[in-house]
């Protein structure tokens, strides 16, 4: 495995810029390749940034020894009300700095389009009749 250093790094990327982008005013990181082309902008979602996870996710409540079978098997039952330990987890999003709002409801569009098929077909056959 090779590293990089500080010198490899500013071969690979001929400049940079950090910019607030005008349409959702979030952070923004524009980087552009050794030979100028721009590379796909990065944006700033949680402040502060946030990294991949530094706990386990999935922790056991002993290590199992040799020949024996885990303690957890996974096929327990999650709840978001907590558990024997009373810890209560929190939405992954919870510091985002925009969050996704649900303004169409799936349900109303099919009941409209369940409508709009049955006010449509007798007008269709009366067409087609005439």
């Amino acid at each position: 495995m090779s590293y990089r250093t500080g010198a490899d790094i500013l071969t690979v990327l001929q400049q940079y810029e950090v910019k607030v982008n005008e349409f959702d005013k979030a952070m923004r990181l524009n980087l552009y390749g050794w030979d100028g082309a721009p590379l796909n902008p990065m944006y700033l979602a949680y402040k502060p940034p946030q990294m991949l996870p530094t706990v386990t996710l999935n922790p056991t409540t002993s290590a199992p020894t040799k020949g024996s079978q885990p303690a957890s098997t996974g096929k327990t039952k999650r709840s978001l009300a907590g558990d024997e330990d009373g810890l209560v987890e929190e939405a992954l999003n919870r510091n985002a700095l925009s969050k996704r709002k649900e303004t169409v409801k799936a349900d109303r569009i099919w009941w409209f389009g369940v409508g709009m098929t049955a006010l449509g077909a007798p007008n269709v056959s009366i067409l087609d009749s005439g």
